[in-house]
């Protein structure tokens, strides 16, 4: 069975949500989507190509109701703004100002030294240092805000369930404004 994902624009203050709940605010960062029939993948493009795989199928997305979409003209519809690609043919989220994909994004050239990781550690919080081995974040003991900085150098406080991987790689975990401040750990 696959796990559904929520992937809306949130209609109280047009916030994307992307994520296993509907507080999974979804960070500024680059996007891109393959569509093959109904399948639906999409993939977070940081120094390389990574597919997050979330849904097999449109329907394994939801509204904000909670509701799978019904077809893929509607999930199209629905993430106007969400997918969207620069001029340089790359694909970046549109949280503001964007367009809709209007063809096939192209797949972008295979890295090397690509794997599913290289390990994972406890993160150590800090306000003034980044993490030893920059990547993506589990809370696995606690539910709440864990503020970060992304490996562009935004900084955001976003809601995590317990066991949440975050959609993209962050390079410092901060002390304040974090509420889930025990079991981080870090995918790199």
């Amino acid at each position: 069975m696959t796990t559904k994902f929520y992937l809306f624009q949130r209609a109280t203050d047009s916030v994307w949500i992307f994520g296993s709940s509907v507080k999974s605010v979804c960070p500024a960062g680059s996007y891109r989507i393959d569509i093959v029939g109904d399948n639906v993948t999409i993939h977070a493009v940081f120094n390389r190509d990574i597919s997050l795989n979330y849904g097999a199928t449109f329907a394994d997305y939801l509204k904000e109701n909670g509701n799978p979409y019904a077809s893929i003209a509607e999930f199209e519809a629905a993430t106007i703004g969400f997918f969207c690609a620069s001029e340089a043919g790359a694909v970046s989220v549109g949280l503001t100002d964007a367009q809709l994909r209007e063809t096939a994004v192209p797949v972008t050239v295979p890295f090397d030294n690509v794997g599913v990781c290289n390990g994972c550690i406890a993160a150590v919080l800090s306000d003034t240092v980044d993490l030893s081995h920059p990547g993506f974040i589990q809370p696995r003991l606690l539910e709440g805000n864990i503020k970060v900085t992304d490996e562009n150098g935004n900084v955001s406080t976003l809601a995590f369930d317990k066991k949440e991987i975050s959609a993209f790689r962050v390079k410092r975990v901060w002390v304040t404004g974090t509420t889930a401040n025990m079991g981080i750990v870090v995918i790199y």
